[in-house]
């Protein structure tokens, strides 16, 4: 099976789908309102947050580390 999208591996979310949850993400909406607005299960998005927060969390580590060398 062919991914959708090369955002996130094993995902069956289109990217349009992604990027909504995304924004929905860094609009501080929760969990629960992005869920019910997308349709999704609470899991699910809960789940996407928690990615989400790790992509920040690995980008700044990133960037700190280049800064300081």
């Amino acid at each position: 099976m062919k991914p959708k999208t090369r955002l996130r591996k094993n995902t069956r979310f289109s990217e349009k789908k992604i990027l909504q949850i995304v924004e929905y993400f860094c609009d501080d909406c929760t969990a629960d309102y992005t869920s019910k607005k997308l349709g999704i299960s609470g899991k699910t998005i809960d789940d996407w947050y928690m990615y989400l927060r790790k992509v920040l969390l690995w980008y700044q580590e990133r960037e700190r580390s280049e800064v300081l060398g």
